[in-house]
């Protein structure tokens, strides 16, 4: 089979980026309902930022006004389509388990910006992980 590994990677970053958007959206309709407005306008994208050096994706606030880390993980299929996690995301998890959140966004449609979410908090568990690279 014939993989186009170049126009695959430009599509999920499209993707990838409309996810974040739409989390950073979402992120602000939620602190603007608790009557943190405040707050909401202080939510960001990190590429905007800090840039792609950044160990996740979404600076946002819980509803005290504590910083919270955001890593964005998006499909245009189904939850149960795989993801890609790296060591330095899995690691930043481990060491900011009290304010960090995955939110795997799915079945999403990058064109209109909608999908669906879960929110997972805290670490993300390694026994849950099946290593796909390695380095020789």
């Amino acid at each position: 089979r014939n993989v186009d590994f170049q126009g695959e990677a430009k599509k999920n970053s499209v993707i990838g980026k409309a996810g974040e958007d739409a989390v950073v959206e979402f992120e602000r309709n939620r602190l603007k309902h608790a009557g943190r407005a405040d707050l909401a306008d202080k939510v960001i994208v990190t590429r905007e930022t800090i840039g792609n050096t950044a160990k996740f994706d979404v600076l946002s606030f819980d509803t005290e006004g504590n910083e919270i880390y955001i890593e964005v993980k998006t499909t245009t299929g189904a939850a149960s389509n795989k993801i890609h996690i790296s060591e330095a995301e899995v690691w930043f998890s481990e060491q900011n388990s009290e304010r960090y959140y995955l939110y795997r966004v799915y079945n999403f449609d990058h064109i209109t910006g909608k999908g669906d979410i879960y929110i997972k908090k805290g670490a993300i568990k390694r026994e849950e992980l099946t290593p796909t690279n390695y380095v020789f």
